[in-house]
């Protein structure tokens, strides 16, 4: 019985089908160990002895080196993706992480363990090892599940850290008093060691996929080794065309500027509160971490689907500048203390990978879908790490006059935050006019990948479509509305029960057919429509009224069960049998049965088109004699 209810709380709570538990409870723990374990851990253990141990004039070279031996270290990773399949490849470099975690713990028991050089390439080494692992365990993800398991659980799979950061976060808060920050490196290397045994685990049961995966990489990787320099300009050259995606790398480098302010803010801050107490730099990170971890999950579980869908892209992308705003202010106002110093970083943690992340992939929406691939490799691999170097060039040259403190970065964070919104305003418009273009040339395909439009900017885009003459953009509207299940769209579709167009009214039917008795209130539009001249929006309307008045529209429907059409008659037998409960069937069963077994071939194909319909797992015994048909059609069907 426990597990009936265990099994039911999976499926309809959390979407994970039979046989998807074991896979799913894995990568979470990986998530969490992934997060967790090696980033969290990994970056408090190396910032709080790195801030701890050298002076404020080594700071900058936080944002020097990573991004530049980040590019290095992708380049070697990319070209070892092509030879090795996923998981063994995660299986090398995780060994490597571990033994370098190991070597670093052994050097901090040294005499260099406060050297410059030490404490930087410790930092490094963590920054490099958090960014290839979560791209490790993304691309593996992708690899052991199928794009409609991913679509499904990835959501899911992504709470792990949310998880991490609460878990993680409290954790090391309570331990930070009574274990050194180079103790914590332990921790790291267990991790890696779970990451391990998660992957391994997985790729065990899943073999032939990573396989099948493996050899598609390799050709990859070869076709992508025929490529030089040229195309790679040709490929930047053709994303920044776009007037949208170049307002979007604007955004992408705003945003990228002001974390990195705000994160030097929050350095100074921690090192003039706490000095070389490195355990205290840990125990406030920790808590940091507790409760912005609170906060994101709050808002990404909570508010930031609602905040899109009632406010829009613009607005949601605005939140984070305004954010910002509210933490120059409080720095301004304070003078730079510790716990104002924060709250810039803090709303960035909070807000940037949940409303503002979320907004900003919707601006991705009316792109190409290969220019959009394209975009997101430039713009996040080529972009933004040479930005965040310069600008810790720019932390370096102005630290050396000794007159710039954390105030007067303030001061340039709100002159970011006045051109930051100024480019979101202008995108906006933008999103709105290439969303309108890519409606009108049809290039939205939600059957070829999940769209979602239930931001209130989308929202007024297609509803302006819904009212144009053109059949083919109406036709392309009405496709997209079941992925928006949230808005109210009757009012919009009945207008169109008297379109010129037959193929518009009959998809217009059919929405209102779907929402069953919530469309009740346009029934006699829709039975106007019983009679129309095409015997498809005939049909439409009867299956459409059917479900719209169930019981109440029986005897409207018996004269269509005699009608000389087979399709009609279908239609009323199907709309009978799916909504009119038992009084339905006893009317529709006889006729069902009359369709399957008529010598008109037409008429078989509409009985097993009812059937087809109905999903009705055990009632295919009437299909079983049509197998054998002798009309090919009918067999097929």
């Amino acid at each position: 019985m426990f597990r009936v209810f265990q099994r039911h709380i999976l499926r309809s709570v959390f979407r994970v089908q039979e046989g998807e538990g074991q896979r799913v409870l894995l990568m979470l723990l990986y998530s969490i160990a992934v997060v967790g374990g090696v980033i969290i851990t990994g970056q408090l253990a190396s910032r709080a002895l790195f801030l701890s141990n050298l002076p404020e004039s080594a700071i900058p070279f936080k944002f020097i080196l990573p991004p530049v031996v980040l590019m290095a270290v992708s380049a070697v990773y990319t070209r070892a993706a092509g030879r090795f399949r996923s998981d063994r490849l995660i299986f090398i470099f995780y060994a490597l992480f571990l033994v370098g975690a190991l070597l670093f713990r052994l050097l901090l028991e040294t005499a260099y363990r406060q050297s410059f050089g030490t404490l930087c390439a410790l930092f490094v080494f963590f920054d490099i090892v958090s960014s290839l692992t979560i791209l490790q365990f993304w691309t593996f993800a992708g690899e052991i599940f199928n794009p409609r398991e991913a679509r499904r659980l990835f959501g899911l799979i992504s709470g792990g850290s949310t998880i991490s950061n609460i878990l993680f976060g409290a954790l090391l808060a309570s331990i930070s008093s009574i274990v050194a920050p180079e103790n914590l490196i332990f921790i790291v290397i267990g991790s890696l060691a779970v990451c391990m045994v998660c992957v391994h685990l997985l790729s065990r049961h899943h073999r032939e996929a990573l396989e099948e995966e493996g050899s598609e990489e390799e050709n990859a990787e070869q076709a992508k080794n025929q490529k030089n320099w040229s195309t790679l300009r040709d490929a930047v050259r053709e994303v920044l065309h776009s007037p949208l995606v170049l307002s979007m790398s604007g955004v992408l480098i705003l945003v990228a500027l002001a974390s990195s302010i705000a994160d030097y803010q929050l350095d100074l801050a921690l090192q003039a509160h706490f000095g070389g107490d490195s355990q205290g730099i840990v125990g406030f990170l920790s808590q940091f971490r507790l409760w912005a971890g609170l906060g994101a999950g709050l808002l990404q579980f909570l508010l930031a689907g609602r905040l899109l869908e009632r406010f829009g892209v613009v607005a949601g992308l605005l939140l984070l500048p305004a954010a910002m705003v509210l933490g120059a202010g409080a720095i301004l106002l304070t003078g730079g203390l510790l716990l104002a110093a924060a709250v810039p970083r803090a709303c960035d943690v909070i807000l940037k990978y949940t409303v503002n992340d979320a907004a900003f992939n919707l601006l991705y929406l009316p792109v190409d879908a290969q220019l959009r691939a394209k975009a997101r490799a430039i713009l996040d691999g080529i972009l933004k790490p040479p930005v965040v170097a310069l600008l810790g060039l720019l932390f370096l040259w102005v630290g050396q006059s000794g007159n710039v403190t954390i105030t007067h970065w303030a001061y340039v964070l709100l002159a970011l935050v006045v051109i930051w919104v100024l480019l979101v305003l202008h995108a906006g418009r933008q999103y709105v006019a290439a969303l309108s273009q890519s409606i009108r040339l049809r290039r939205l395909d939600p059957d070829q990948e999940k769209i979602d439009l239930s931001d209130e900017s989308s929202i007024r885009v297609i509803r302006h479509f819904l009212h144009e003459e053109d059949a083919a953009r109406v036709v392309h509207a009405l496709s997209l509305l079941p992925g928006i299940p949230k808005i109210d769209w009757m009012a919009d579709v009945a207008v169109l029960l008297e379109h010129a167009d037959p193929q518009v009214r009959v998809l217009a039917l059919k929405y209102l057919g779907a929402q069953g008795e919530a469309a009740a209130l346009y029934a006699q539009q829709v039975h106007t429509l019983l009679h129309d001249r095409q015997e498809k929006v005939q049909a439409a309307a009867i299956e459409s009224l059917c479900a719209l008045g169930r019981l109440r529209v029986i005897e409207q429907m018996l004269p269509f069960l005699e009608d000389p059409s087979p399709r009609i008659r279908s239609a009323a037998v199907l709309g009978l049998i799916k909504h009119a409960g038992l009084d339905g069937i006893l009317h529709a069963g006889e006729h069902l049965k009359a369709l399957l077994d008529n010598p008109d071939p037409q008429g078989r194909l509409e009985g097993v088109r009812v059937l087809e319909a109905l999903q009705v797992p055990t009632f295919y015994h009437p299909l079983i004699p049509l197998l054998a048909d002798v009309n090919i059609e009918v067999q097929i069907g």
